[in-house]
């Protein structure tokens, strides 16, 4: 499964993300995530991975 995977970054994407946070987004997924760190290095995409399940990309986790 994808979802609800404790997963840890390491790194602010040249000060793009604050550090030192616990953030739960249960119910996302790891494309979630994915999707998210594209966004932060300035990639436009909304979804990433398989794209014809509305339920495995929701567009971001809306980190920073």
């Amino acid at each position: 499964s994808t979802s609800n995977l404790p997963i840890v970054l390491a790194g602010g994407a040249c000060g793009q993300l604050p550090a030192g946070r616990l953030l739960d987004r249960s119910g996302s997924t790891t494309a979630d995530l994915y999707t998210s760190i594209l966004q932060l290095f300035g990639v436009p995409d909304t979804s990433f991975g398989y794209d014809g399940d509305s339920d495995l990309n929701n567009g971001g986790l809306g980190l920073v």
